[in-house]
């Protein structure tokens, strides 16, 4: 059974990792984002890909990804039963280890900041090596 604290840890460490992740993604520097990334995610989207995935998003969406706000936790494993219940289909990657999994953010990016338009995302969070990484990404609309 997670407690309060081993939760609120989690919550932290996982809101600390999207940040820092999006603000690089704000400054186009996708190389860093990138190497915040899961190896699951690397082994099957190269940095080129990465890119590509973001470009798709930008002309999608209004334009390139300017900042992030978090909305809410989707979901949070804050213990190794939680972990063994997930599922694939929450949107890990198949070569996430379920004890790797972690949590789901979601917020919205803001894509034209006079308008204040963009589009909602979610990032999956892992932690791999004790370190917590984004396992996948995704761009929708409501």
């Amino acid at each position: 059974m997670p407690t309060p604290d081993s939760t609120a840890v989690l919550k932290a460490l996982s809101e600390a990792l999207v940040r820092h992740y999006t603000e690089a993604i704000g400054r186009s520097d996708f190389h860093t984002a990138y190497t915040l990334t899961a190896s699951g995610l690397r082994a099957w989207m190269s940095l080129k890909r990465f890119v590509t995935a973001h470009d798709q998003a930008a002309r999608a969406y209004g334009g390139q990804a300017l900042e992030y706000h978090i909305n809410s936790f989707q979901f949070i494993f804050a213990d190794e039963a939680a972990r063994k219940k997930s599922k694939a289909a929450e949107g890990w990657p198949k070569s996430t280890p379920k004890e790797e999994r972690r949590s789901c953010l979601i917020g919205f990016w803001i894509r034209d900041r006079p308008a204040q338009t963009g589009c909602w995302g979610g990032f999956l969070i892992s932690e791999e090596d004790s370190e917590y990484r984004i396992a996948n990404f995704t761009f929708y609309t409501q």
